[in-house]
């Protein structure tokens, strides 16, 4: 035999209902009772990994759709934020790590011989692959940045839109109230 959750849904007037009907009180001069709602304990778990049934509008839907796509937008924002700063790093760091060297170079320089400054030589030729390599990192922080400002400008352009539909959907919604309430208004007369 299955077993049930009881789930009060309040105390209610009802209308129709004599009076020594079993488990309806007389409160003044109506009929009042409590209502209930039935869960089969069994079934839970059934119930559990199913979706949500939702009945959207095409207007909710999209607005739904533009949300995700906003929220998705976000996301990759805060990403490309967090690239651009590591590269902003890696680059003052390489930037710091080659003037240094370029400074005990020629300190170096200045007090070798022949040979050592043929060394010096391709030391320095490695400092111009690290500028290089600077220059690159540099140039990938510019293109996040670019790409930042394109994500920041997608999203106000989204959030724009969605509010516009969100506008719509309301005017909408209180226009079909308004013709709804025109019409009964208009039957019953």
């Amino acid at each position: 035999m299955p077993t049930f959750h009881k789930n009060s849904l309040g105390k209610f007037r009802l209308a129709g209902l004599e009076p020594n009907v079993a488990g309806v009180e007389r409160e003044g001069e109506h009929l009042v009772s409590e209502l209930s709602q039935l869960f089969c304990v069994e079934q839970e778990a059934r119930g559990a990994s199913m979706e949500a049934f939702q009945l959207l509008s095409r207007e909710e839907r999209e607005q739904e759709k533009l949300q995700e796509e906003l929220e998705k937008a976000r996301l990759e924002n805060e990403k490309l934020q967090s690239e651009l700063q590591r590269t902003s790093e890696r680059a003052k760091e390489a930037q710091l790590k080659a003037e240094e060297l370029g400074e005990w170079m020629e300190k170096m320089r200045e007090d070798m011989s022949k040979t050592q400054k043929q060394q010096m030589d391709s030391v320095y030729g490695e400092i111009a692959q690290l500028l290089t390599a600077q220059q690159e990192l540099r140039e990938q922080l510019a293109s996040a940045q670019d790409q930042q400002l394109q994500q920041t400008t997608t999203m106000t352009a989204m959030s724009t839109r969605l509010r516009t539909v969100r506008q719509l959907s309301l005017s909408l919604s209180l226009s079909l109230s308004l013709s709804l309430i025109y019409l009964s208004i208009r039957n019953s007369v």
